[in-house]
């Protein structure tokens, strides 16, 4: 991400043509090849990569939470690397925006919480139960109904998040660390 200080370096440079009092020739050198890749509009710095339009340089504090909305809400329904790079990179911009969303991505469905509430009234379909997971990275959350808490009801509705999301390196539960194991070992998830 770019910080404060780096952006004003090139939104200066571009304007004015005038380096910082304490660069050296190597750094100025640098902050010419630099600011080749950016444009200025309407008094602000915008990314312009080979090809491509200009792209909204986002600033460090706030590259996270572009993620989250693309990626991690409703709208981003936890699309793979590919699609959130495509739709991140064609708009924003900020210095190793690839490597930080394959690694944000990637560690998503790292630690994954499942809880089991209920018994509830039953449903007209017969439902008693609601499993819900939580992906503690991103704070993403499904819940299922069930008619039982049997093992394999849960492994099943745990077996097709898992088909949509990947399998989690991690999965804690509340029902105990038995219930985890039997779940997964029984049904192979």
């Amino acid at each position: 991400t770019m910080d404060a200080t780096k952006y004003n370096q090139i939104l200066n440079y571009i304007h004015s043509n005038v380096y910082p009092d304490d660069f050296s020739n190597i750094m100025k050198h640098g902050l010419r090849r630099l600011s080749k890749k950016f444009t200025i509009d309407g008094g602000k710095l915008f990314f312009v990569g080979k090809g491509k339009k200009a792209e909204v340089i986002v600033a460090e504090e706030f590259a996270k939470q572009i993620f989250n909305q693309f990626h991690s809400s409703l709208i981003g329904g936890h699309s793979g690397i590919t699609k959130t790079k495509k739709s991140i990179g064609s708009r924003f911009y900020w210095p190793n925006v690839t490597v930080d969303i394959e690694q944000w991505v990637e560690d998503v469905w790292k630690l994954l919480g499942v809880d089991l509430i209920g018994p509830l009234p039953t449903t007209p379909t017969g439902n008693k139960y609601i499993l819900t997971a939580t992906d503690y990275f991103s704070k993403w959350v499904e819940a299922f109904p069930l008619k039982t808490k049997t093992a394999a009801e849960v492994a099943s509705r745990l077996l097709s998040m898992y088909l949509r999301h990947g399998s989690p390196k991690r999965v804690l539960s509340d029902q105990g660390r038995e219930f985890v194991n039997q779940v997964s070992t029984e049904y192979s998830i």
